[in-house]
């Protein structure tokens, strides 16, 4: 006998009722919160726009203390080449370590449980990985900036007073 079409199984139906009971009030409930959700993403905005000015202010007074001798720029500068050095060295470690893993671990026929815990200690292991060299980079990023910044100092006081200064 041959097998009737998908449209006409109980399951295809069931789909479409249940789609359409879900749908109907996620829509109106969407619409009814469409304000208080902008609201929020605008406090949200705020809030960012605020870190960031913070932040900028921050890194501003390192380059006058460094302008004014109050603190060392090599030292600075060694200290952040040093750091995204050792976040970028754990992140090859740990892309090792996780390579060894799965290198070592023999393959099986049937899968278990217990034949995924390698695969998931590896898979941590890169995360690892991924964020320290994410802030390794990050690090990177900053003494670039220190550095132009201390080159041509006229043209980032210039950028900083036009962007945040009133």
């Amino acid at each position: 006998m041959a097998e009737p079409p998908f449209y006409q199984s109980n399951v295809f139906w069931a789909g479409i009722i249940i789609s359409a009971v879900l749908s109907i009030p996620t829509a109106v409930l969407g619409n009814y919160a469409y304000y208080r959700i902008l609201a929020y993403l605008e406090s949200r905005k705020i809030v960012t726009q605020e870190k960031s000015k913070k932040r900028a202010f921050a890194f501003k007074a390192v380059i006058d203390e460094i302008r004014a001798g109050k603190r060392d720029k090599y030292v600075y500068v060694f200290r952040l080449y040093f750091a995204a050095l050792f976040f970028t060295l754990a992140s090859i470690l740990f892309c090792c370590a996780g390579g060894v893993i799965i290198a070592l671990v023999p393959t099986a026929d049937r899968f278990t449980l217990g034949t995924l815990r390698p695969t998931a200690t590896c898979l941590i292991f890169l995360l690892f990985a991924l964020f320290g060299e994410l802030i390794g980079s990050r690090m990177l990023v900053r003494v670039k900036r220190l550095i132009r910044a201390l080159d041509d100092y006229e043209s980032y006081a210039a950028e900083f007073k036009k962007r945040w200064e009133p």
